[in-house]
């Protein structure tokens, strides 16, 4: 035996890899709780904002890989939001999936015009938040071809 109870069965030092950080602005805290279990369970890490000011905040300081913002927020609304992640260097690539109450087309245009990647529709799953998430993502990375040709993956979500 070892001083201070140390002996060879140490436990084990555990290394943890970078995840991608998802950031998810909703203000209806259900919501934003859901999206951010299903993102968590699918090997994201997840930041979180309830409303537009704190969005930004959030934003600048964890450079995320990925934007799942509500389009109606207090203070400062989704729309301006994207506009600003847009305009942000550290934020400008990261896709936006909006996620939405309003049913009108105009207002889908208006998103994707303000910078978002994609408009879902609420009520919605968070399985659809993390699917739309997973296929922005992996739209932004080179295809890693193996020595046949063939694409090569590990299943694991993007930036894993």
């Amino acid at each position: 035996m070892t001083p201070d109870g140390f002996g060879r069965f140490e436990t084990p030092i555990r290394v943890r890899t970078a995840r991608p950080v998802v950031l998810v602005v909703e203000d209806t805290r259900d919501q934003r709780d859901l999206f951010a279990a299903e993102l968590t369970s699918a090997g994201f890490d997840v930041v979180q904002a309830a409303d537009g000011e704190t969005a930004i905040e959030e934003a600048k300081r964890s450079n995320p890989k990925a934007i799942v913002l509500d389009l109606m927020l207090p203070g400062v609304s989704g729309f301006n939001v994207a506009r600003l992640l847009r305009a942000n260097e550290r934020t400008q690539d990261a896709p936006i999936v909006a996620v939405t109450a309003l049913t009108s087309d105009t207002f889908r245009t208006y998103a994707l015009e303000a910078g978002c990647n994609a408009v879902l529709r609420k009520p919605l799953i968070g399985a659809t938040v993390v699917g739309e998430v997973v296929r922005l993502l992996a739209k932004r990375l080179p295809t890693a071809q193996g020595p046949s040709g063939s694409a090569s993956g590990s299943g694991s979500p993007p930036g894993a």
